[in-house]
């Protein structure tokens, strides 16, 4: 156990040491987006994630994205649609489960043409699961852009499939997209 605890102390004061090479990144809300694809029946649509937190760390040394947080308000999801935005909140229970994050435990390299594969977890309507998918993350000088696309089926959270007139069905499995566009910035 002291052993255990020993090498521990030493991965922390490693990781204290070379957090010096770590640099905050800003991300450009403009040119950013995080997008949710539903598929139904009939009437499919997208929905826009307004506003989120996005908490982002760029290792200088390894050039490579060292840790990332993003956290939203459900209620910030939007489709355009009112009347569809309130039934989406009622089935989400936003005013019961209103926030929601995604956590990146670590960035390996892809195979296959896939540049990495991202491994975090989604935690929403009181549920957290791990998800792995694949990003392109580009650097251009000061500028980092990260896409990704990944399918989260909304069941491993607790939402029930919505379905209306026995034939028409709201599918389970979103697809959520995202880019990025961040800056590094300057250390001192």
């Amino acid at each position: 156990m002291q052993k255990i605890l020993l090498i521990l102390i030493n991965l922390m004061v490693i990781g204290w040491c070379r957090g010096a090479a770590v640099s905050p990144l800003t991300v450009d809300r403009e040119l950013s987006n995080v997008e949710i694809d539903v598929r139904a029946t009939v009437g499919s649509f997208v929905g826009h994630l307004a506003d989120y937190e996005a908490t982002l760390k760029y290792n200088r040394d390894s050039e490579q994205v060292s840790s990332a947080e993003i956290r939203f308000n459900f209620a910030d999801v939007k489709t355009g649609e009112e009347k569809r935005d309130r039934h989406m909140h009622e089935w989400q229970e936003t005013e019961t489960y209103p926030t929601g994050k995604f956590v990146l435990w670590q960035l390996t390299p892809g195979s296959g043409g896939v540049e990495m594969v991202a491994t975090g977890e989604l935690t929403f309507h009181g549920h957290t699961q791990k998800l792995e998918f694949p990003v392109a993350i580009l650097t251009e000088g000061r500028t980092v852009v990260i896409d990704g696309e990944t399918i989260v089926d909304t069941q491993q959270f607790g939402l029930p499939i919505i379905r209306m007139f026995l034939a028409l069905k709201v599918n389970p499995l979103v697809t959520i997209r995202f880019h990025l566009h961040s800056t590094l910035k300057e250390t001192a």
